[in-house]
């Protein structure tokens, strides 16, 4: 992880050294309220540099500004995922599988957790009847749990790097 007061070199100068330390700790999994309190900034500051990192790169997410991140390489993929990490995914169940195949496929939504099961049940509710009515929170939580992942956003982050990887889903 990159400390607050760590020299980074951007190619291009994309981010601001803060913005790109915020990037970092999303990427690695971390959320909004422990990015604040690591680096000892209100929310709403975490919230800003999460803002200007967007600008900067015309993402409609932090999800999207992280993997353009990874596509910029202002940061590597290998430094947040491992082979074990990816060995998870096939832990999942058919279901669970699903629901992070909609949320790697849908990270251009902008959104909060409970968009992202409205989201999900709205699609699962269309195609997929038996999924409806809070059959998708529960995968989302056990999905999570089986990932060993706390955001949406690490979960993305996992379905890009197994996507560059060849995994198919």
């Amino acid at each position: 992880m990159v400390e607050a007061n760590q020299t980074v070199h951007l190619p291009n100068d994309r981010f601001t050294h803060r913005q790109l330390v915020v990037v970092r700790m999303y990427a690695a999994g971390l959320t909004q309220s422990a990015i604040a309190s690591e680096l000892g900034i209100s929310i709403p500051g975490v919230e800003t540099h999460v803002e200007l990192a967007r600008r900067r790169f015309k993402t409609p997410t932090i999800a999207t500004t992280v993997i353009a991140a990874f596509e910029s390489e202002q940061l590597d993929p290998d430094s947040f995922v491992n082979d074990d990490d990816i060995g998870k995914i096939e832990l999942l169940s058919d279901q669970e599988l699903e629901v992070f195949k909609s949320l790697y496929k849908n990270r251009e939504i902008r959104y909060r957790k409970p968009l992202v099961r409205r989201e999900v049940t709205r699609v699962y509710s269309i195609n997929r009847p038996e999924m409806a009515n809070g059959t998708v929170g529960k995968l989302i939580t056990s999905m999570n749990t089986k990932l060993e992942i706390a955001t949406q956003t690490r979960a993305i982050v996992l379905g890009y790097y197994a996507e560059q990887r060849g995994m198919s889903f």
